[in-house]
Formats: C-alpha cells, structure tokens, sequence
C-alpha cells in the first residue's frame, strides 16, 4: 500500500512490539514496546532501538533465568530455520501486582538481512480469570463432598447424643459417670457447631433472611466483637449516615462479620487496627472468583481491613477451601473464610480478598440491597 509507514502500523497495535535483526539488534519498537520498557527498573536503554535484544535475553538466560534459557533456545531454533515461529507463555511480576505475557517470535519478509519481529502480550486479565473460575469450582466441587458427609457426620451426631441423654437419666448426678457424659455433650454439641459451618459453605444451610439495616446490625456486632479483641488492637467503623437496607439472615451475617474480624485479629500481633467500614455501591460489570459473569447491580458494600501480616499470592486462592488454615494443629477448624463464602453465596451476594504480606487483608462483602427500602 502506497504510504504505508511501518512505524504507524505497530504503534497502532496494543501488544509490545519489537523488530530486530539476526544479530539481536533493535531496529524498530512500538509505543506500548518503549512505555512498558520505561516501567520496569530502568529497562529502557537496554530494549531501545539500538541495543541488542539477543544479548538481554542471553544476559537473563546465564543468570539462570527459565523464561529466558527457553527463549533464546527459541530464537536460536529460529535462526537455525529449525522452526518458523515459537509462542512462549511466561510471568511477569512486578512489585505490585502480578503479570503474565505471551511472547511470540516470528521471522518476517525482508529484501536485505534476516528481521524477526517479537511480539509480548498481556494476558494477565485471562490468567486470573482462569485462575478464578478454578478457584470458583473446586470450592463448587468441595462444597458438594462436604455437604454430603455433613449431613451423615449429623445424623451420627444425633443417635450418639440421643444415647449420651438416655444413659444420663440412669446415673446419679452427682456421680463420676454423670460427669463424663455431660463432657462427651459438650464435645457433641462442638461437633453440630463445626457441621453447621460445613454445611453453611455446602450452602445446605436454612437461612432465615429478614429486612435489616446493615448500619444498625454492625454497630450492635462491634460490642460483640470488642471483649474477643487484644487491647492493643483498635478497631474503627466507618458508615454511611443513612440506612443501608438488606434480606440476610441476621444470625449468619452476624457470624461472618465475627469469622472475619477474629482472622483478622489472629493475623496481627498485639498491636494492629480493624476497620469495618459499609456503605452503598453499584457494580457495573465487577469481575469475582466466585461468579463466572460479570456482576451487575446495586449492592451493600461491607469492607473489613486489618493491617496484619497479609496473605502471600500463592496462598489467596486457598483461604475459602475448608479446613485451610494457617494456625497450628489444634489452634483452628479453617473452616471461618469458607463458612463466611456460603453464606455470602447462599444469599446472592459476592466476597473478594486482596491481601499483600506485611501490608495487611481486605475482605469485603457484597450483598443485595433491598431496594424496596434504600
């Protein structure tokens, strides 16, 4: 095409783009090629046109570097005309966030010397998404197996009280027996406490949901969540004046408000802040873990921020699985988080963690609002 600018052609494209020759040198690179170079440490001189992009790559690669060793066998692959083209898919993290890419190389048409064009695309929307539609249903899949074997585990429970009682009736009260088996109660009643927890994440659970105002319900929950905090640690809330009207059940919503504020608790030290915060949002298309559309809607929006030790990446997906937990043998049941996601889901609503070590966990909380009252 006449007047046909190559410079105008890439820089018209989203992907990171550079074209260098057979010996690595850069000879051309597109916009979002030299922005991204700019971000990352001072990278820029080092992948400018000019500077030779086979010597970074090999650099990287001798530095023991994997994404860059498969690389640059790539290009020498290329350059040995055993393949015509290679697509690599490699993380990229930076400090802040975590980033993934799809490299692809490719020989192009050239009237003078070998020109090989290296093409870098962000694909991190889609790794997380991936990533979150698999968190999404192996919590499905573990929510299945754990209702079912809830609801055996309960029907144990039940004949082995029934019979605990029954041999209560034939003892003296004050005798030693008498004594052993209110012990073995307190164990059974322990044990329906933890199946209503399992069956809350199964969401097997029957909820009784009223009209309330999230506001009211919080402020009656901090007395309650008060004589279970150390006292170095300081807990704020922050509300919206006017009333934020909801249909939960008020004993679950309560429950999950304290499952949360009491992890947070654990992930401090003596001394640390919570702060709750609520108020009214509209979501135009929010992307959660735990639903595969985009989300769409008015919500009550309930934030819950510690400044603990935070959660690393690795480990964020795993918190909502039953029975993880960070604590010692003993200390915790892991079942607080996945307890607080069925019955968010139960009742319609959505739960989002982000957390960076040492920084500190938010958690917040979406349920519909009730708009026949907001």
């Amino acid at each position: 095409m006449p007047g046909l600018n190559i410079q105008n052609v890439i820089d018209g494209l989203m992907e990171n783009i550079a074209i260098v020759d057979e010996k690595g040198v850069i000879l051309h690179t597109n916009k979002a090629w030299s922005e991204f170079s700019r971000k990352n440490n001072g990278f820029y001189k080092k992948t400018a046109v000019g500077a030779n992009y086979f010597s970074v790559i090999h650099k990287a690669a001798n530095e023991g570097d994997k994404n860059a060793i498969q690389i640059e066998t790539a290009i020498q692959d290329i350059l040995s005309n055993k393949i015509s083209t290679c697509e690599i898919e490699y993380p990229c993290h930076s400090d802040n966030e975590q980033r993934w890419f799809i490299a692809n190389i490719q020989e192009i048409a050239s009237t003078s010397k070998r020109q090989f064009i290296f093409t870098h695309k962000n694909v991190t929307n889609l790794v997380v998404r991936e990533n979150n539609i698999a968190a999404a249903q192996r919590i499905q899949a573990l929510g299945q197996l754990t209702g079912g074997i809830a609801h055996d585990f309960n029907n144990l429970l039940s004949i082995i009280m029934g019979n605990i009682e029954l041999a209560n009736l034939k003892v003296s009260k004050n005798s030693e027996i008498h004594r052993n088996l209110n012990t073995a109660l307190v164990a059974i009643k322990r044990g329906e406490s933890l199946i209503q927890n399992l069956l809350s994440f199964a969401r097997n659970q029957s909820l009784k949901p009223e009209n309330i105002d999230v506001i009211i319900l919080l402020e009656n929950t901090l007395s309650l969540i008060k004589p279970t905090l150390n006292r170095g640690i300081n807990i704020i809330l922050q509300l919206d004046e006017k009333p934020i009207m909801i249909n939960v059940d008020t004993t679950m919503f309560t429950t999950a408000i304290l499952n949360v504020a009491i992890n947070a608790q654990h992930a401090m030290d003596e001394l640390g802040e919570i702060k709750i915060s609520a108020s009214k949002k509209k979501l135009n298309g929010k992307s959660f873990f735990s639903s595969e559309k985009q989300v769409f809607g008015s919500f009550a929006h309930i934030e819950i921020l510690d400044t603990g030790c935070g959660i690393s990446k690795e480990n964020l997906y795993k918190v909502m699985d039953p029975f993880y937990t960070t604590k010692e043998i003993g200390n915790g049941s892991g079942l607080g988080l996945s307890m607080v996601y069925g019955f968010i889901k139960q009742s319609k609503g959505h739960i989002n963690i982000s957390s960076q070590v040492g920084k500190g966990t938010s958690v917040s909380l979406y349920l519909p609002l009730d708009e026949s009252n907001n």
